[in-house]
């Protein structure tokens, strides 16, 4: 265990072996409590020292306190320090024994499992996660499907009644359907049914996109993978964001991209 015993005055009376084992001060460059924050603490050496000699106070109380030092070597160490006075004096001088314990190496095993524990939630909301995008995919999918095939039977009945409707109100395309004129809205039918057909059919890759993120990964690890595709996945499940960004973005994948 490291053990400092030190005086009143700022003088270090005795460090022993495993003081300076651990750290790499040996005895000769730890004579002053200044010394000591000086090579230990750098920039923070103020503020230690200020509670250093906070210790003489203490009268058989303990301090304790978590301390990052820094060693010879460069390498930075934590310490549990323990700090209490002692009944003898020298010279009227109060002396303050200070005992540490090394943890730097606890504090890493519990960073390592804190860190392992957030992997786990993080890995319990991505399944849960998983599971949800499979029900709205679902749930979106049957509307769609309805919209997709209503649309083209309405593009289908457009077709057929369109010379129709130009005979029965020809001379007549100032006509108001639906608060429109026919001679407009005739132009503008097609456009709105493939709009919806082309809707539709966005809907239906981004669907197909989040039942493949939804999907278990597969245990083979040797299994072929073709970029061109993930990146045509990704841009369907990314594409309102990259166009709400900029509008120059062009995605060109070489035909013959080989498989990963």
């Amino acid at each position: 265990m490291p053990i400092m015993i030190h005086s009143q005055d700022g003088t270090i009376e005795f460090v022993n072996r495993v003081w300076t084992e651990l750290t790499g001060y040996g005895p000769e460059e730890l004579r002053t409590i200044d010394d000591w924050t000086r090579l230990a603490f750098g920039t923070l050496a103020p503020a230690v020292h200020k509670v250093i000699q906070g210790t003489y106070a203490l009268d058989g109380g303990i301090a304790k306190a978590e301390r990052e030092i820094l060693t010879r070597d460069g390498r930075k160490i934590v310490w549990e320090i323990r700090a209490t006075t002692l009944d003898r004096q020298r010279d009227g001088q109060i002396a303050v024994i200070t005992t540490a314990v090394d943890i730097t190496a606890r504090l890493a095993a519990e960073r390592e499992a804190k860190r392992q524990e957030c992997l786990l939630i993080q890995s319990d909301k991505i399944a849960s996660l998983g599971l949800l995008v499979a029900g709205m995919a679902h749930e979106i999918n049957n509307p769609n499907h309805a919209i997709r095939l209503n649309a083209s039977l309405l593009s289908k009945i457009w077709t057929s009644a369109r010379p129709i409707l130009d005979v029965a109100l020809e001379g007549e395309e100032d006509t108001l359907l639906g608060g429109i004129e026919y001679g407009e809205l005739r132009d503008k039918i097609p456009a709105v049914l493939t709009g919806l057909l082309n809707a539709s059919a966005h809907i239906e890759s981004i669907i197909g996109g989040l039942r493949d993120f939804s999907r278990p990964a597969k245990d083979e690890e040797d299994e072929e993978v073709r970029i061109d595709l993930v990146v045509e996945a990704s841009l369907r499940l990314l594409g309102a964001y990259i166009h709400a960004a900029t509008s120059h973005f062009r995605l060109e994948l070489d035909p013959g991209l080989p498989a990963a």
